[in-house]
């Protein structure tokens, strides 16, 4: 599956946030988070870039502090939303803008897992029930 032109989302739903200090020690405890900056971009609380060798993507935390997004759907993308995941110890789904697959994000380990998730359209109907 090419995800060309899409963004990957990782929510942890409506009535949950993620908290912007933890999003921002994060940032700051892997080097390969850089240019961060806050309230910067259209509605982005916090956002950075992380880049992994010619890889990289943009991660922002949404203004109602539910989402997380990131540029693209690279492994750069993925390795980055994996990171993020100390940001937030409750269930999280990851997507992308088409709605091509939505997963438990809980369940993966490795950029492989997703990448096989996302090459299967893998779809969790009943996660936020």
């Amino acid at each position: 599956m090419t995800l060309v032109g899409r963004s990957l989302l990782l929510s942890v739903g409506e009535a949950c946030r993620f908290s912007s200090d933890s999003v921002e020690h994060a940032f700051a405890t892997d080097g390969r988070f850089q240019n961060v900056q806050r309230n910067h971009h259209g509605g982005a609380v916090v956002e950075a870039e992380f880049i992994d060798g010619d890889d990289w993507t943009r991660v922002e935390l949404s203004d109602g502090l539910d989402v997380l997004s990131f540029s693209g759907a690279s492994d750069a993308a993925l390795q980055a939303a994996l990171i993020m995941r100390q940001c937030y110890n409750g269930p999280m789904r990851l997507f992308d803008t088409n709605y091509s697959f939505d997963v438990d994000f809980n369940t993966f380990l490795t950029v492989e897992e997703l990448r096989a998730a996302m090459d299967r359209g893998q779809v969790d109907a009943g996660f936020w029930k």
